[in-house]
């Protein structure tokens, strides 16, 4: 049972983060389609959850990794499609 609660929270953990990231990164002028968006927020979430499942619990901690995640991806060379 207390795992079950464990899960819970870290799983309301992850989607908060991923959401406030997500919402300062997109005010910050993210480009792209819903497909590209959709792809980042996959990217970023199992980031937190990497993060979450090494120990972090602190919200702000989380979301600042997961903003710094998403600028190290931005700046990931592209595959130009033909």
């Amino acid at each position: 049972m207390q795992d079950d609660h464990c899960d819970l929270v870290d799983d309301k953990l992850i989607t908060d983060a991923v959401e406030r990231a997500l919402g300062i990164y997109l005010l910050m002028g993210m480009r792209g389609d819903q497909a590209q968006r959709a792809s980042v927020k996959v990217d970023l979430s199992q980031r937190i959850k990497d993060l979450v499942e090494g120990g972090e619990r602190d919200r702000e901690r989380l979301q600042v990794g997961g903003l710094k995640h998403l600028c190290e991806r931005e700046d990931r060379p592209r595959v130009r499609g033909h």
